[in-house]
């Protein structure tokens, strides 16, 4: 880690040297912010100021920023946000470490702010989401050093995986309940398939919905109309309610070629395409 407490850079601008000189980045080395601040001042001015606190609060590096122009120099005081130096996880059962761990290096949790706390807590949320956890509680706390350095404490309670009690198909009345079953990947345990996965996983859900859409419009119902709501219960269980409206099934009339093909083959393999009679 780089320490710098207060240093010079000179911009040339429209025949004029303009000076920042920064003060109080203890981690954050001089490349890194010179990298934020892109635009280049044509002349000493308030507005500029203005342009590099929004630059500089924007990086999400600063917790603090004051800017105050002498002549030809702009003095910029900043309090940082503490660096993430370390992350330990607790209470994590579904994951190993090292799995979390390169999901904080993705997320790029390398400053402890708010947003890249809650961005985490969420992100973290949505994967144990994605395998059933749904109750999970994640607490996370900090210990900063004389450097501003952060070590950063994850406790996570799993809690049980949320089981789908039963699946409901509300509106259906041309296409029988355990076809759709079939068509979804969301299960539901029963004495005939006592090994299915009935875990819910919200993103599941959406993903079925879709599937139960293209089934209908594979079978002719044009202009289907699927929603979902989700019931849930004290025991960590959920039913899922899918409410159809099918609408009317399309049928083809005459079908009428008029592209002269004179390929026998090809015509017959489009009239028999259109043999299902389904649009």
């Amino acid at each position: 880690i780089l320490f710098f407490l207060l240093f010079p850079c000179a911009i040339l601008a429209n025949q004029n040297t303009y000076e920042f000189k920064i003060n109080g980045n203890q981690n954050t080395d001089k490349d890194v912010i010179l990298s934020i601040i892109e635009k280049i001042p044509e002349d000493i001015s308030e507005q500029y100021s203005n342009y590099l606190l929004n630059e500089l609060y924007n990086s999400g590096l600063f917790e603090d920023i004051k800017i105050k122009i002498d002549q030809n120099k702009y003095y910029i005081d900043v309090i940082e946000f503490p660096a993430v130096k370390k992350i330990i996880f607790v209470g994590n059962e579904r994951f190993k470490d090292e799995e979390l761990n390169s999901l904080a290096k993705e997320f790029n949790f390398n400053t402890y702010n708010d947003k890249n706390v809650n961005g985490f807590t969420s992100e973290l949320k949505n994967i144990y989401s994605s395998f059933g956890y749904n109750n999970i509680k994640i607490d996370i706390t900090k210990e900063i050093s004389d450097q501003n350095i952060a070590t950063v404490y994850i406790n996570i309670s799993e809690n049980d995986i949320t089981k789908i009690k039963s699946i409901k198909f509300i509106g259906n009345s041309n296409i029988s309940n355990a076809e759709l079953s079939e068509t979804i990947k969301s299960k539901v345990k029963k004495l005939t398939n006592i090994f299915a996965n009935n875990n819910f996983k919200p993103a599941q859900i959406d993903t079925d919905r879709e599937r139960l859409i293209r089934y209908y419009k594979d079978k002719g119902y044009a202009n289907i109309e699927i929603n979902y709501n989700i019931e849930f219960f004290d025991n960590n269980s959920v039913i899922l309610y899918f409410n159809i409206n099918e609408g009317s099934l399309y049928e083809i009339g005459e079908v009428i070629f008029s592209n002269n093909l004179q390929d026998d083959t090809i015509n017959s393999t489009l009239e028999s395409y259109f043999e299902k009679n389904i649009y």
